[in-house]
């Protein structure tokens, strides 16, 4: 709603305190003298209500239509809709804060800023490549449920898409930023795991094509070490143990790429993932040679097409939205290699739980 109905408002509330000069025709037009005999010299004329007949055709016209009601002051669509965006920009902006402070920046302070190469997916490495992975799901899922939530309070999508890629960069980098001030200090391979996976969401959301194609989820359960150690739901985001981090190609996006008409494939997806064990937290033996580094190939059902299949109007709606980002149990079979210890097991979904071995284990395995 533009601010011209306020302006309008205004004026005729301003012109009816203003006496009236001469009455509009309407008001005259019933009222004609009855005879010029019946006027008495020296006396007012009298008048007479008058028939449709004696009055001109020009002022038989339709009476004037009603006028709309006055508009009322209050705050304008647009107004309303800048509020929410800015509420949704704003708890974003708080929720991360609060994450930070109580995942990360809370234990020791803030100190000097300070730079801290912790590589990407090495051995060495304090998270074995869990956070990297995490860093670019966080990403990816921070745009494209960003743009829904814009959506949501009445922003047009190619200005949603704008605001939640902005927001989720800005965010992210300010993070690394702060870290650089903690303990961990300035990681920039977190920059580029961020990166990475803003611009796949940045890509779904502005190309269908590839929304259709590509996608990342995640399967969590709480690790041994988490349930026993953190004691605190916030943090989570840091039991890499208990996550594996999927990125998928979509059969029913690379059908269509490729001319193939629907057909059953498109229920389905194949892709890589990522997992790790007793990196963070860490396990139970001192050396560290529990460990493990886990890359899978996995195939999987894409629930996401089969809600939109199934029509089921909120039903549908809620569980392809929610089975974008989250992985249901059993329902993606991962053949993983745990590049540690040079063998193979089984996954269905659940980290680092009910993983049959392909390759007989060492018997230093735990």
């Amino acid at each position: 709603m533009s601010a011209l109905p306020l302006w309008v408002a205004v004026a005729l509330a301003h012109s009816s305190s203003r006496p009236a000069v001469l009455a509009p025709p309407v008001v005259l037009a019933p009222l004609v003298v009855v005879s010029s005999s019946d006027v008495r010299v020296g006396s007012p004329p009298t008048f007479a209500a008058a028939s449709p007949s004696m009055v001109p055709a020009v002022m038989q016209s339709d009476p004037a239509p009603t006028a709309p009601p006055a508009a009322t002051f209050g705050a304008s669509d647009d107004l309303r809709r800048d509020l929410l965006v800015g509420g949704v920009s704003l708890g974003a902006v708080a929720s991360m804060l609060t994450l930070g402070t109580v995942a990360w920046w809370g234990d020791r302070g803030l100190s000097k800023f300070h730079f801290h190469d912790t590589g990407f997916f090495e051995t060495w490495t304090y998270a074995g490549g869990g956070d990297k992975v995490g860093h670019y799901f966080a990403n990816y899922f921070g745009v494209v449920a960003g743009t829904s939530a814009y959506e949501a309070v009445g922003v047009p999508h190619g200005r949603a898409v704008l605001y939640s890629a902005a927001l989720t960069f800005v965010l992210a980098q300010t993070v690394e930023l702060i870290d650089g001030f903690s303990q961990y200090g300035f990681e920039y391979g977190d920059s580029v795991s961020n990166l990475a996976g803003w611009a796949l969401g940045v890509a779904a959301e502005l190309v269908p094509a590839v929304d259709d194609t590509l996608g990342v989820r995640v399967s969590y359960v709480p690790s041994p070490g988490f349930i026993t150690g953190s004691k605190s739901y916030l943090r989570l985001i840091n039991d890499y143990t208990g996550q594996i981090i999927y990125t998928d190609l979509k059969l029913k996006g690379a059908l269509r790429l490729l001319g193939v008409p629907d057909s059953p494939a498109r229920y389905f997806l194949v892709g890589v993932n990522w997992g790790t064990k007793n990196y963070e937290p860490q396990g139970p033996d001192p050396e560290r040679r529990d460990r493990e580094r886990q890359l899978g190939f996995h195939v999987g059902v894409n629930l996401p097409a089969v809600f939109d299949d199934l029509q089921l109007g909120g039903v549908s709606s809620f569980g392809a939205g929610f089975f974008k980002f989250i992985t249901m149990p059993f329902l993606t079979v991962s053949m993983t290699r745990d590049l540690n210890g040079d063998r193979w097991f089984w996954n269905f979904g659940l980290a680092n739980r009910m993983t049959p071995y392909i390759s007989a284990p060492p018997a230093c395995r735990p």
